[in-house]
């Protein structure tokens, strides 16, 4: 992760920047977020083919992804243009539920699924699985705990009548794209494991491995807002190019896989909110999420002869598929300073007809009074 402080940091400093010397037009807004997520992540290899050995088998490592977070986000838009900032944590390692470490054989009859969205066949397999019809020779399962930093920066191009200005009334299509980035660190422990050898080996073994990722996301789509005077709906369509560099280290056996995935996803969004007043914003948005990557690994380290040996074997088959879904919760505020303006145009021109209306109506009752005074 600290490869990505530097970047990251000085992308801080030029978005304060932007701020700061934005136009008097421009208008921005904060938000504190709090959301739960939930969903899986699972990294597999394999092949259904005989190696030199003479054997079919993989590797799965899955993760359950349940969890709550909370950060802070901001608007800045000016015209048709809206940036969006983000950043969610969960502060520190959190219980994400079950994890699970299987070793399996394969046979002639077991399926591959390495294509999960296939853009030719137009089918959309929504699994975070690759392979099926495995039988297992040696499984681990056992808790979970993970840390997790998310930076999203997104970018809105309102179309026709839309605005976004939330409080300005206009439907309309909007386009949408940025960058995401996902910093994790899994670790699997209270494990208790079984090896189909001879004799049977069932036992707790306590602390069995830590898988790392850093990935990096491109979603590009579009979406429709409606807006109405006191609520507003946003809907949003991405698709996605995901990044994933990994880690995988056995506390047992001392070594490491390092892989390096890439592949599509999806990124679906619906977010409605409640306009408590003209600053504040009360809003829900929910968010279904899928990446599905392939790509290689390779070993590095290892105690026993075998896994050495794996060390200069070369590279090797991965898939690393995440399937999750998250709800956010926040308010959407808007400060006075640096703020074009505070108030609609509409309340301030009621305002100023209200005021020369009734300086109207004084003049012409004192005129009146001074008539009669004659």
């Amino acid at each position: 992760m600290l490869y990505f402080i530097k970047p990251l940091s000085s992308c801080l400093i030029l978005i304060l920047s932007f701020f700061l010397i934005s136009p008097i037009q421009a208008e921005y807004t904060i938000q504190p977020i709090i959301g739960r997520n939930g969903g899986d992540f699972v990294f597999e290899t394999g092949s259904r083919f005989p190696n030199l050995s003479g054997i079919r088998a993989g590797s799965r490592i899955s993760f359950e992804r349940d969890f709550n977070v909370f950060g802070f986000g901001g608007k800045y838009f000016t015209g048709p243009i809206e940036l969006y900032g983000k950043f969610t944590t969960t502060g520190w390692y959190v219980p994400t539920g079950k994890a699970r470490d299987e070793d399996f054989a394969l046979f002639t009859t077991s399926t591959e699924r390495a294509h999960h969205i296939n853009t030719r066949e137009f089918s959309f397999y929504d699994s975070t699985s690759v392979f099926g019809g495995q039988r297992n020779f040696a499984d681990g399962i056992g808790k979970s705990s993970m840390s997790e930093y998310n930076f999203d920066f997104l970018m809105r191009y309102y179309l026709g009548k839309a605005s976004p200005d939330i409080q300005k009334s206009g439907d309309g299509f909007y386009l949408s794209g940025g960058a995401r980035y996902t910093y994790n660190k899994y670790k699997f422990y209270d494990v208790v494991q079984w090896i189909a050898s001879n004799p049977i080996f069932y036992q707790p073994i306590g602390y069995g491995l830590s898988f790392t990722n850093s990935i990096f996301e491109i979603p590009f789509g579009f979406g429709y807002r409606l807006n109405w005077k006191d609520f507003y709906l946003d809907t949003t369509i991405h698709g996605l190019y995901a990044f994933f560099k990994t880690r995988d280290f056995h506390a047992q056996r001392n070594i490491n896989f390092n892989s390096e995935t890439s592949g599509p996803g999806i990124l679906a969004q619906i977010e409605t909110g409640y306009k408590m007043d003209f600053r504040s914003i009360f809003f829900l948005r929910m968010n279904q999420h899928r990446s599905f990557t392939k790509g290689t690994f390779e070993a590095v380290g290892g105690i026993t002869q075998q896994d050495i040996l794996a060390n200069f074997l070369g590279r090797y088959k991965a898939h690393i598929n995440t399937k999750q879904f998250s709800i956010e919760f926040g308010f959407d505020y808007r400060p006075e300073w640096q703020n074009a303006s505070t108030e609609p145009l509409s309340k301030k021109q009621n305002e100023l007809n209200q005021n020369t209306e009734s300086r109207t109506q004084e003049e012409s009752n004192s005129g009146t009074q001074d008539s009669n005074l004659e």
